[in-house]
This record gives structure tokens, C-alpha cells and sequence, in this order.
């Protein structure tokens, strides 16, 4: 019987572990590689802006941007020197005509809009907006040494 027990015991030990991984896997628990917040442009878009160094927080020229905008880049804190705003308005026509005014959007200092935000129409999501904004801004010029 304690052979048994000891079989039993080892088969578990290591067995039971790629069984749970196996099911973890197929069930789609565990979703692997998204750390964003935001949403991948489905195209490459990259932006042609002289003398850019910084981040971009690229948005439609609304009252919510300038009311949002201001709280989202002094919550940066010492890191908010290398963001600053930009109207898609501002834009040259062709690459307005590239970008949405439903999203707001992240574009590196190199000009590559990365990632896009819905335009929620609620208050509180706004708020939700603009916290996943801020966590993906943080990691970007965590791991950024450009801007």
C-alpha cells in the first residue's frame, strides 16, 4: 500500500502540474504578452513632426481633452517633461486623414503613433481613459530612453 501511495504521490508531484497547465492553455485563462492598456493601430502610421523630441498625446481639439489633459501629464510627475499634447487638428490633412477623431492616441518621439484609446462617453469611463493612458505612458518612459 505504500508503494502505491508513493506512485500516486510522484505522478501527482509531477504529472498534475502540465495537466493544470494544459487546461489553463486551452481555456483561455491566462492571456500571455498584453501588458497594454491601450489598442495596437491596425496599420503603421507614422507622423511627419519637425523638431518632435517628446511624447505625444495626440487628440481631437474637445473641451474633455482640455480638461483631462492637464491632470494626465502633471500625474506623471518627474517624468512629464518628455510628454506634451498635440491636436490632430494641427495635423497636416493626409495624416488626419489617418487618424480617427473617435481615439486619442500615443505617437514616440519618432513619430509612430502606437497606441489608440476609445472616446468613452461616460464620465466615469473617461476617467478609466485616462488612468489606462497614464499606466501605459508610465511603462512606455520607463522603458523608453528616447524623449
Amino acid at each position: 500500500m505504500l508503494k502505491n501511495k508513493s506512485l500516486l504521490l510522484l505522478i501527482l508531484v509531477f504529472v498534475l502540474p502540465f495537466v493544470l497547465a494544459n487546461l489553463v492553455h486551452h481555456q483561455h485563462w491566462y492571456r500571455a504578452g498584453e501588458l497594454n492598456q491601450g489598442e495596437f493601430l491596425p496599420e503603421q502610421v507614422m507622423l511627419l513632426l519637425p523638431e518632435n523630441r517628446q511624447w505625444l498625446l495626440l487628440h481631437p481639439q474637445t473641451a474633455q481633452a482640455s480638461q483631462l489633459l492637464p491632470q494626465l501629464i502633471s500625474s506623471l510627475g518627474r517624468e512629464q517633461h518628455r510628454v506634451r499634447t498635440f491636436a490632430i487638428n494641427q495635423l497636416s490633412e493626409q495624416e488626419q486623414a489617418r487618424l480617427s477623431p473617435d481615439y486619442w492616441y500615443i505617437c514616440d518621439p519618432t513619430g509612430l503613433v502606437l497606441l489608440r484609446y476609445v472616446i468613452p462617453p461616460t464620465e466615469a469611463e473617461k476617467l478609466q481613459m485616462a488612468k489606462a493612458m497614464q499606466t501605459d505612458l508610465r511603462r512606455l518612459l520607463k522603458m523608453s530612453k528616447v524623449g
